[in-house]
Parts: structure tokens; sequence; C-alpha cells
């Protein structure tokens, strides 16, 4: 038997044949090679040091970036391309100088706005920078943050000197994972083949094979990849497209050879009202292990994810409630409910999976996790008759909200607004169905996420406020805006009236909103409005005159009115959440406002706080902009755990990339800081 046919008999004999190995890899540098216009930043000190010179180990322009003056709120920004997975962070000094930042803070976000700062186990995560200019500190991220934005903040350098940065993230693109290596898969099922599918250098010149080459490693199991094919090739995974392989290497070069894979991210919009409806066929097979998971996000603080129906009457659902999210179970008159997160309306995205093994379920939202014993045979979960929680014993699942024909519950607060990200059940995916139109859509699903721009503003100590220029516009006079805190008591805004009217007053008390106007030392006007405004939620207060009567509203609905013989009108400007301490015209008996706001509105135009940021209009102190950054919390405190990071390492010169690293661990260390906050 010659060689060939030696070959052939082997080929159709196995079912596989291994070559190498797939490993993940998602180490690699991510902004040496970025062009200028992918970096930003609030000031530079000059052109040569603008934060395009940012770059680790590179000595271009001055050797690194520095803002116009040293002082709190500056921040450097990178634009990394696309939504990438970035697993570590290395920083210096301006080359050849006394610049250098001793202490940092990272941010992400998706968008470049809505600002969301990295933290380790539920506290604040201060990175120790610095303490020269050339040295590089690096880190590696407990948990790997995923964003397209990065941003540090410089909170304290050296005090010889002044803010000065070079540095670098590591990572690889969301999604990706790199193969260096083969697995060649060998279908016995398939007759027509080609020899040079198993061994290039049999024959020359080369075809291109009919044998696919199948990647067999999780996580990239069930990809096939043309192997003599410079293009990229979605593949099929029993008839299910779910990704894309796409060749890097040179293709005349011997094997095996190294290749990128990159799972593609499904995602779907939905808008309140929309939903999609997954049926399964016939009675499934029992089985030891379920497993449902999902990426949401969002700005609306309530709306249900998902309501699975079973066949006997039992219901499984995920509902945002408030900001939380509830996983209800029932049958009959029996409903159980567990609560996970909080403060989940944030526009970031957050993860769900649901795992049942044997007769426990794994409910974990992020890195909060819930364990529930389900199957006690004196309980309303008996498996086989009261309660049979195997999720793939539920027929008819709907994501994004409930079905017309489903079992709405009561009180529900609607279907979900928002988007959801790689919905997985059980090893089907579901938004991938759907956009193949292999799954029922009722009303409007984009099948991408369609992002809301909000820029919030965080009011974080005694000294905090927002000061905007007041112009008038029209004949009425309105200020509008959205707040969330924890708080019972702070002021929401001030002015002083034309012509010496007196001075008005919008704040907060016994979690209440309140109106005054005071001339001369007494109250000529009040109104109180809503309740139970400290809960954390977005609540929006408007204050208008309209014909002779002042109205304050709250959240759109509770309204209280007062007609007034005096015009109510700002004289050239207000202040939010404080007052300057220098400034003899800004006066707040009141509490100073801890906590967040959005959506200022002035005569009905939104102020556009990224003005505001680079101060070009109003003023503002010890804020910090475009974010929220208000955490939950369990009660009133004094004191917050600040994590300081340090590195246990320092190498002079030398990028993570470049060493392929040595483990990296950190040493946390906590302090306690007494500041004047009242939220967590």
């Amino acid at each position: 038997m010659d060689l060939r046919a030696a070959l052939i008999k082997l080929a159709l004999t196995l079912c596989c044949i291994r070559l190498s190995s797939c490993k993940d890899g998602c180490d690699s540098p991510l902004v040496s090679n970025l062009p200028q216009s992918a970096f930003r930043s609030s000031s530079q000190l000059s052109n040569s040091h603008g934060p395009g010179y940012a770059k680790l180990n590179r000595r271009d322009g001055a050797g690194g970036w520095s803002p116009l003056d040293s002082i709190n709120h500056h921040w450097l920004e990178i634009n990394l391309g696309e939504r990438t997975e970035v697993t570590a962070v290395a920083t210096q000094g301006r080359y050849g100088s006394s610049d250098w930042v001793t202490r940092y803070l990272l941010m992400f976000s998706d968008t470049g706005h809505n600002w969301r700062q990295y933290r380790q186990e539920d506290s604040i995560g201060v990175f120790l920078g610095n303490t020269n200019a050339d040295s590089v500190v690096s880190y590696k991220l407990q948990q790997p943050v995923f964003a397209q934005f990065l941003r540090v903040l410089p909170l304290r350098w050296n005090p010889n000197g002044r803010v000065g940065l070079r540095l670098e993230a590591y990572g690889c693109q969301y999604r990706q994972t790199r193969c260096r290596s083969v697995f060649a898969v060998v279908s016995s099922q398939r007759r027509r083949f080609s020899i040079d599918a198993l061994n290039r250098s049999i024959s020359r010149p080369f075809k291109r094979p009919e044998v696919p080459v199948k990647l067999l490693d999780k996580p990239v199991s069930g990809y096939i990849i043309d192997m003599f094919s410079n293009r990229k090739l979605r593949y099929n995974d029993d008839n299910r497209e779910v990704g894309v392989a796409t060749l890097t290497a040179a293709l005349k070069r011997e094997w095996p050879f190294s290749f990128t894979v990159r799972k593609e991210s499904d995602v779907a919009s939905f808008d309140g009202s929309s939903y999609l409806l997954y049926k399964l066929d016939g009675l499934p097979s029992p089985s030891p292990k379920d497993l449902l998971t999902m990426n949401f996000k969002t700005l609306h603080n309530s709306g249900v994810l998902m309501h699975m129906e079973g066949s006997h009457g039992h219901t499984l659902s995920l509902e945002l409630l408030k900001g939380k999210l509830f996983m209800h179970l029932r049958k009959g008159n029996f409903h159980t409910a567990e609560s996970l997160g909080s403060l989940l309306d944030d526009q970031h995205w957050h993860r769900i999976s649901i795992e049942r093994l044997g007769g426990h379920v794994n409910f974990s939202v992020d890195k909060s996790t819930q364990q529930l014993q389900l199957f006690d045979h004196q309980s309303h979960f008996e498996i086989n008759e009261q309660f049979d929680i195997r999720l793939s014993f539920f027929h008819k699942i709907s994501f994004g909200g409930v079905s017309a024909d489903g079992t709405r519950r009561e009180n529900s607060r609607g279907n979900f607004y928002g988007c959801l990200e790689n919905v997985q059940y059980n090893g089907v995916n579901i938004l991938h169905l759907a956009k193949n139109k292999l799954l029922p859509v009722v009303e409007n699903i984009t099948f991408t996420c369609l992002e809301t721009v909000d820029v919030p503003v965080t009011f974080t100590s005694s000294e905090s406020f927002l000061q905007l220029p007041w112009v008038p516009m029209r004949d009425t006079v309105s200020v509008g805006l959205q707040f969330r805190t924890w708080n019972k008591a702070g002021l929401l805004l001030t002015f002083d009236l034309h012509h010496q009217a007196g001075t008005l007053w919008v704040y907060l008390s016994e979690a209440r909103a309140r109106m005054q106007v005071h001339k001369a030392g007494r109250v000529i006007a009040e109104l109180t409005a809503g309740s139970g405004l400290n809960d954390g939620q977005w609540h929006s207060v408007d204050l208008s005159v309209r014909r002779g009567r002042l109205i304050l509203a709250v959240d759109k609905s509770d309204m209280s009115t007062v007609s007034i013989s005096f015009p109510v009108v700002p004289v050239n400007r207000l202040f939010l959440g404080g007052c300057p301490i220098t400034d003899d015209g800004c006066r707040n008996p009141f509490t100073v406002f801890q906590g967040c706001m959005r959506l200022i509105h002035l005569d009905e135009v939104l102020v556009d706080l990224i003005k505001v940021q680079q101060m070009l209009m109003g003023n503002f102190s010890d804020l910090q902009m475009d974010m929220c950054s208000i955490v939950d919390r369990t009660g009133i405190v004094s004191v917050v755990k600040e994590r300081i990071m340090e590195p246990t390492h320092e190498e002079e010169n030398q990028p993570m990339g470049s060493r392929r690293e040595a483990e990296m661990k950190e040493k946390p260390r906590l302090h306690e800081l007494h500041i004047l906050k009242e939220y967590r």
C-alpha cells in the first residue's frame, strides 16, 4: 500500500487528528500602535506635552503627557477603537523629568461618556503609581475590564514636579482567542476530500481542500477554517452560525501556523414593548445540568428581561425592579423570589447566569451569587409533581418581556428597555437565531445596542457645587434635573431673584423635595412634593413659573403649586448641590447634596456638562464629571474603605508584552478614610 492510500485509509478511520493546540492569550499591548488621534486629555502643557505622546517607553515630544496645571480632575483618555478586554495596565512618568503620578484612578466606558470606575471587591480601587520618571509599574487586573475607552485620573504626583504620564494597557479584542496551532478534523461521513488537507508536503501544487479543519478545544469548539483560503470564513455548528475565523499567517509557509479566532458578539436592543419568543419542540431529555447566561445594560430601573413557562403551570422570570434583579419562581399560589445587585440601571454591562446542577440552582449577577436548594420533597419544589425547575423543562421562553399570551405577574413593571448580549440557553444562541429570523420577534428589535448618551455628575464632598449661567430665553421660567442619592437632606439648587425679590432654594428634607423663597429673613413662599426620595433611584424635580403660579413637580406626577405676586427670575446664575466657600452671593442654610445629577435643563434647554467640564461655561468644584459613582450601601456611613493596589515588582523600561509577563500579584492594603460622605 503506497503512502497516499495509507493516509486516505487513516483519514476515514479517525475522526480527528491532533496537530497542536489552541491557547487563550490576552496580554498583547493595546496602546503602543494607536494613532495620536486615539488620545485625548483634559488639557496639555504645550503641544509637545500632548496626550498622543503618552506611550510607554517612548521619548517623542516632551517624553509624555502633562496637563496645563497640576490639579485634581485632569484626565488622559484612550480610544482603543473597539470593545476590548483589558487585563493589565502599566505606567511611567514623563521621560527625563521630575514629573510622575504617584496615585491614580482607572475609568472605563463603552461610549466615551458615563464613565465607570475600576473597583475590586466593591471597594474603590486606587492604583499606586511611580516613584521616578522611567521605571515601569504594572498591574494585572483582578477582574478584566471590557470597554472601548479608558481614562486615567491622576490623584497625586511628585510634590517637586508636576503630573507626567506614559502608559500601556494589555489585553485582546473582545471575545477573541489566539490560536498558535491547529486541530485537524476529518469527518468520516464526508467521502470526498483532498489529501492535501492532511499533509501539505505530499503533493504540489496545493489545492483548496474539501475537508474542513475544525478546532476542538474549548472555548473555540466548532470553528471551521479553510486553511488554504486567505479570507474570513463563518463556521456552522449544528447548522448554527456562531462566529468567524480569520487566518493571520502566511499561507505559503509550512504548517502548523497561527491564526486568530474571534467569536462575534450578538446584541439586541429592546424598546419596552418588544420581545422575542423561543419555543421548545417536544419533551427534552432529562439533564443533570442546565445553563442560561446573558449580559444586559439599561438606563431604566424596571422591566422583565426573561420569562419561562412550564407545561405544569410553573414559571421562572428575571425582572429588574428599582435597579435590583429578581428571579421569581411560581407555581399556582406559591411564589418565591431571590434578588441580586443594585443600581443596575447604570448603562453598563452586567452579566447574569442561572445554572442548575442537580437540585441546586446558582443565580449570579456580576460577581455575586445566590445558591438555591430546590428539590425538597416536603416543599412546593418537589421535582416529580409540584415543581420541576429543570430549565430544559420550560417549553416557552420570552426574552425582553412577557409574551401577550404569557402569565404576566401582577405589579409587573412592563417589558425590558435596553440591550441584551450573548443570550445562551443550554448552548443555544438565542439572539443569533432571532437575527437570522429563526425565532418570532414581536414589535421593534434592533440587532445592535442603541446607546443613549447621558452625562451624569457626582457631588462627592462638602465642597462640591456646580455653578451655571442663566440666560433668559422666554417669558416663562423653568428649571429641571434628575438626581439620585441615599441621603435624606441636601441642597438641589438655589438662585437669587431679580429686583431683590429674595432667594429661592430647592432642597431635600426628610427625603422630600421642598422649595422656599426667603426675603428679609422670612419665608414668603413654600412648597413640598414627593417622598422617599433617598432610595438611590433616579428622580426628577421640575420648578416652573406660569401665570402667576410657582409649580414644584417630582417624577412628573407629584405636583404642588402656590400663587405668587412677585417675579421669580434668576439674576444671572444658579448653583446646584452647594455653594462656593468664598462666594458671599450664594448661601446654603441646608446640607450639601451628595449623590448624582443628570439631564439638567434651564428653560427647557439641556445643559452641556461636557462644556462645563472643559471650563467653557459655568464653574464647579470637587465634582466627578461624566460619571455617577454612587454605589450600593446598607446604611449611612461616615467611613469608606479605599483599596490601595500595590505592584509586587517594578521593572525599568520593560513593558509587559515584551517579556510575556511573570505573573504579577497585588498586595492590597485597606485604609480607612474619614470623609464627609453619607453614601458608599
